[in-house]
């Protein structure tokens, strides 16, 4: 019952902010317009796993833009809510909560935006492109998702500024996902540091959901759990060590 009382106080602080949850539906269908009407007419030679392949110029636009609005809206939803939040922690704790009860209630919410964010990008990029894997897309973009949830919380738990935060999280987010992490423009894509970087996982399960390239999409799964699970034990220790 509290768990239910603590879940429905974070939304409740949640929906105050009316400009981020404009943002969690404008953002992502502006970014997706952008990607179908900036997108090359002519196919692009690509080269993934090992495999050679060709893709139409909006498949290939469709699935990166994809990606970058998910880690962008969701790392600024989850940033917001858990900065706005931290000065209310202390008065919840006196009521009987744990830290890894704040910890739990915030994460259930963080995830039930995410699920709502891919949900509104994954219905746009289904009707108008073909995957391999309807599944694998959507389990790939949720897990980005996550994975930028997480560490957008981490950072508002560190940064006593807001803009600080805010600018070290988009920055993360922009250049691991459409700099370092892009197969296509990225010379660095193959090197060994950067099976280290939040969104490598993601971006080979979103890829191999899309196009066939020899290997299933599910390959990539235990590096996604296991990166999560280090940004939670992050998290945890964190707020431990604080209190």
């Amino acid at each position: 019952m509290k768990s239910v009382s603590l879940l429905k106080y974070y939304t409740i602080a949640f929906l105050r902010e009316r400009g981020v949850i404009i943002s969690l539906v404008i953002l992502p269908l502006l970014l997706q317009v952008s990607a179908q009407a900036a997108a090359p007419k002519s196919d692009i030679l690509m080269k993934f796993d090992g495999s050679t392949f060709t893709s139409s110029g909006v498949t290939l636009n469709l699935m990166l833009y994809s990606l970058t609005a998910v880690v962008i809206v969701a790392s600024i939803s989850s940033f917001f809510l858990a900065h706005n939040l931290r000065n209310t922690s202390a008065r919840l704790k006196l009521q009987g909560y744990s830290s890894l009860s704040l910890i739990i209630g915030l994460l259930t919410l963080v995830i039930l935006i995410d699920v709502f964010i891919v949900t509104v990008i994954y219905l746009y990029d289904v009707a108008i492109i073909s995957v391999r894997s309807d599944i694998g897309f959507f389990v790939s973009l949720v897990s980005i998702a996550v994975i930028f949830s997480t560490i957008g919380i981490i950072l508002a738990s560190v940064s006593d500024s807001k803009s600080l935060g805010l600018y070290l999280i988009l920055t993360l987010g922009v250049v691991d996902t459409a700099f370092i992490e892009n197969p296509v423009l990225s010379r660095r894509y193959n090197d060994n540091w950067i099976d280290f970087m939040p969104s490598h996982g993601s971006v080979k399960m979103l890829f191999r959901s899309v196009y066939d390239t020899g290997t299933a999409w599910t390959e990539s799964i235990y590096l996604i759990i296991i990166y999560e699970i280090g940004l939670l034990l992050v998290l945890w220790l964190y707020n431990r060590y604080r209190n």
